[in-house]
């Protein structure tokens, strides 16, 4: 298997991985309905999360149609979705329940979300592919 095809479809597991990673923000989301009329005008976190996840979208397309702009765009959209989850967590710990959904994602997903940034990180600037990225935008 080539290179490039190893990279395309890490590109396809992440952009899934990130999904279900949104899902799991959405059902967080609607299960603490107790709190969220209370907390919606004030809910800064949740309007930054939904723009960096477009953002993050866009990257993943742009890598995958191996523009040079998804290059540039995806490891400072590596080092926020970190800095985000810690500054999300410090202002707003933990209120959600630990059922088996909680689990699934943060000891499988999570791990393997970060992993396979990491692979993609390794692959743009450490290997052949670097050079196949273009200027064109589409």
């Amino acid at each position: 298997m080539s290179l490039e095809t190893i990279f395309l479809r890490t590109i396809l597991a992440q952009t899934f991985i990130f999904g279900l990673i949104i899902i799991w923000g959405a059902y967080v989301q609607f299960s603490g309905s107790r709190m969220l009329f209370s907390a919606a005008p004030t809910d800064v976190g949740g309007l930054l999360f939904l723009l960096f996840s477009i953002a993050y979208f866009v990257a993943l397309y742009f890598l995958y149609r191996f523009r040079k702009l998804g290059k540039q765009m995806f490891l400072p959209l590596v080092g926020i979705f970190i800095i985000l989850g810690f500054f999300t967590e410090l202002l707003n710990p933990n209120q959600f329940s630990k059922d088996i959904f909680y689990f699934f994602i943060f000891f499988i997903v999570s791990p393997i979300f970060f992993v396979t940034q990491g692979f993609l990180i390794s692959l743009i600037y450490f290997t052949d592919l670097k050079g196949k990225f273009s200027e064109r935008f589409f």
